[in-house]
């Protein structure tokens, strides 16, 4: 009986591959047969594709293990050669109607070895669950170091995805590998963030493996289901590395999340620093500045109107104070994401630009004088799982003039993109402190975590791709 053969391009190298070409990874190294044969397919082995694939993008440290069980095709055509000849059970490669995937089976006396995780025949990273049954919404996290990327996603993870989990909405987690380690990282960064509301650290400077979700949506008409790809990339990577292969993920997704932080923002008084810090650790940690970096500090953070930035002076204090003023530009960012990008595809992404940790501008008097600035702070309930679109709407017409006013010019460089709107969220909602924990100093929250509108720009951007898709 044939079976549908489903394209699709890879979330990870992005090239095309089928359903029928998929190799297959199994996960159990203790696994033990009596035939050589199939012991012999069962080791784990360097997997050069996979470890190559990591090197490349720069994140080979993070690649717990290399030593992996993937089966290709030829792999099992040559095994069931050898076990035709001595009389055993082939091996079983069987179409999955339910995932319109393959499903491995192997099969000695009473022992049997299954495995449906999937992997992409080229670059050997796992794919996500039920990928070739449905459809696929890209999304990229872009901003400079310290935008609150990670921050950002940890919070939409927390506690079993609450803020989008609704009655019209369900989410999960997608990996194809459920111990996949970096699903479970993630797991334990939204897990620390709800329950002992410790902030994740930011992420290196390389390409993070994607974060895979699931979606059910209750439409008027029908139910829709379809996967979410997140990709968290570090901000220096999108601006060192434009246009080459560790910037691949900017040609296809489908829409940015573009994240400004508020000591990026032109603002006529400092953010008040209500945090509660132990300045003695903090300071004991630190080369004291020298009468010269005091001044260059306080220069710095009178001209950006923000709290000043702890550096690392391993090169000139002048130096690295001019380079991080550049480096943390957000239109440096959107100019490198651009060039990523390539003007030609401008045209098919959709960008929302969006001021993270907005509660630390709640209480400046400059934002007070903005009229119905209160709504950038307001935390309405999502009706029905969706955002408020009224409100929406409103909130434009406000942080048009907020970034025109604080950010410059920056929405006027996105013209280009298929479609653009502004956003105004904390991850948090709560003010952080510094402190020492298990020997290491971390970020906690120091009231209740309180998300502000966290999940608006994502819901943003799955409404333009329903629209686009024919969805609603």
């Amino acid at each position: 009986m044939e079976h549908p053969m489903i394209r699709k391009k890879c979330p990870c190298c992005f090239r095309e591959i089928s359903n029928e070409e998929a190799d297959i990874l199994i996960r159990d190294h203790e696994i033990r047969l009596h035939s050589p044969i199939l012991n012999d397919l069962i080791s784990p082995r360097e997997d050069e594709k996979y470890a190559r694939f990591w090197e490349n993008m720069g994140n080979s440290q993070n690649v717990l293990e290399t030593n992996r069980i993937i089966i290709t095709n030829e792999m099992i055509a040559e095994a069931n050669e050898e076990l035709e000849e001595t009389g055993m059970v082939p091996i079983e490669k069987t179409f999955d109607e339910q995932s319109q995937g393959y499903v491995l089976t192997i099969r000695e006396d009473s022992m049997i070895v299954v495995s449906n995780t999937m992997a992409c025949p080229h670059c050997h990273n796992i794919l996500p669950q039920n990928f070739f049954r449905y459809d696929m919404i890209s999304i990229g996290l872009a901003g400079s170091v310290a935008t609150g990327k990670t921050v950002f996603m940890a919070s939409l993870m927390m506690n079993g995805f609450r803020i989008l989990n609704k009655a019209n909405m369900t989410v999960r987690n997608a990996h194809g590998n459920p111990l996949d380690p970096e699903k479970i990282k993630m797991e334990r960064i939204s897990q620390k963030l709800f329950k002992d509301q410790i902030c994740p650290d930011p992420t290196n400077k390389s390409f993070q493996q994607p974060v895979y979700l699931e979606m059910n949506l209750k439409l008027e008409k029908e139910n829709r289901t379809f996967l979410v790809t997140f990709y968290d990339v570090a901000g220096e990577t999108i601006r060192n590395e434009a246009g080459s292969g560790k910037t691949i993920f900017a040609r296809h997704v489908d829409g940015i999340i573009f994240f400004v932080d508020p000591s990026q923002m032109f603002l006529r008084q400092p953010i008040p620093l209500k945090t509660t810090v132990d300045e003695k650790k903090i300071l004991s940690s630190m080369r004291l500045l020298s009468p010269a970096e005091q001044a260059a500090m306080q220069r710095d953070n009178k001209m950006r109107g923000s709290q000043p930035v702890w550096l690392d002076f391993g090169t000139s204090f002048e130096e690295e104070d001019e380079n991080l003023n550049y480096e943390r530009n957000p239109e440096t960012i959107l100019d490198s994401l651009r060039m990523g990008i390539g003007d030609s595809e401008l045209g098919n992404k959709y960008i929302a630009l969006t001021v993270a940790k907005c509660d630390q501008l709640s209480e400046l008097e400059e934002f007070r004088e903005i009229p119905a600035s209160s709504l950038l702070f307001e935390r309405p309930d999502l009706k029905n799982g969706w955002m408020d679109m009224d409100h929406h709407v409103v909130r434009q017409k406000i942080l048009e003039h907020v970034f025109e006013e604080k950010v410059y010019h920056l929405q006027r460089n996105v013209g280009e993109y298929k479609g653009s709107a502004l956003f105004c969220i904390s991850a948090l909602g709560c003010e952080t402190r510094q402190e020492e924990y298990q020997q290491a100093m971390i970020t906690r929250a120091v009231s209740p975590i309180r998300p502000i509108r966290v999940e608006e720009p994502f819901l943003w951007l799955l409404m333009k791709q329903m629209q686009e898709r024919g969805w609603i």
